[in-house]
């Protein structure tokens, strides 16, 4: 009842993060570290550089399909051996040159340099209006045959990946990792989509305490309303946890809080 009060008539999107939805909804954390021991492990055992990369940096970063296919070489910056990483803007008329860099994390760092010595390999500087993906891939990246996959042709972007294929390329690659949740009690295979990952992040970082301007900051929202449906998943989050475990462990509690 709660749930549906705060949903109200804001939208599918919305009623998704709130209510969990088991398919387009936020990911719940044994979830994400399934899928991050699968990914490991099938990285470590020869999957494609640029099918890692494309998976880890939408669950890392959440960037809509666009925007990771929008980026270009020169969107990657190494600042004195740590590499930063900005996204175009998307639903929004503004230059790359106002997105923020961020850093690179740790544990896909190694991952981008070997993807750029491949995909820079025998190609003259200079590199930086280059498509960081493309709609080919490459060499061994798609199996034998490369794809023929038609290019984006929107100015400025002539020659990129389009954001269709980059998102069903997610799906495939996740979809290759064969796993299986059992959140509702029944053993199904994980739905994928590169719109869930933004949930996710959006979800994490209200329950790490982040405001819906610090979450819209992160997610690249210009409109903060978008990322009220995080803060308030995460007052339901702590109301329960409350209720589930404050009272029950407070006699507990005092056993140590308490004065002799």
């Amino acid at each position: 009842a709660a749930l549906k009060k705060l949903v109200g008539g804001r939208g599918k999107a919305y009623s998704d993060v709130l209510t969990l939805d088991q398919d387009k909804g936020p990911w719940i954390e044994a979830e994400v570290l399934m899928q991050d021991a699968a990914l490991e492990k099938a990285y470590i055992e020869g999957m494609h550089v640029e099918k890692y990369l494309i998976v880890q940096l939408i669950r890392k970063y959440g960037p809509r399909s666009e925007q990771l296919a929008n980026l270009k070489v020169g969107d990657i910056f190494d600042n004195n051996g740590k590499l930063q990483i900005r996204f175009p803007w998307a639903k929004a008329n503004m230059s790359i040159e106002t997105s923020p860099w961020r850093p690179v994390r740790s544990d896909i760092e190694e991952a981008i340099r070997d993807y750029l010595e491949l995909r820079l390999q025998n190609i003259p500087s200079p590199h930086a209006n280059l498509p960081f993906f493309t709609p080919q891939g490459l060499p061994g990246a798609w199996g034998g045959k490369r794809p023929t996959v038609s290019p984006n042709k929107a100015e400025g972007f002539e020659g990129h990946v389009k954001a269709q294929t980059l998102g069903l390329r997610f799906v495939l690659i996740m979809n290759s990792l064969n796993l299986m949740t059992n959140r509702t009690g029944e053993e199904k295979p994980m739905s994928f989509n590169p719109h869930r990952e933004r949930h996710t992040i959006g979800t994490r970082l209200a329950l790490q305490g982040l405001s819906v301007e610090q979450i819209a900051n992160v997610l690249m929202h210009t409109d903060t309303r978008s990322c009220e449906a995080y803060v308030q998943l995460g007052i339901l989050h702590f109301q329960l946890l409350r209720e589930k475990l404050d009272t029950p462990m407070k006699t507990y509690a005092w056993n140590f809080l308490n004065p002799v």
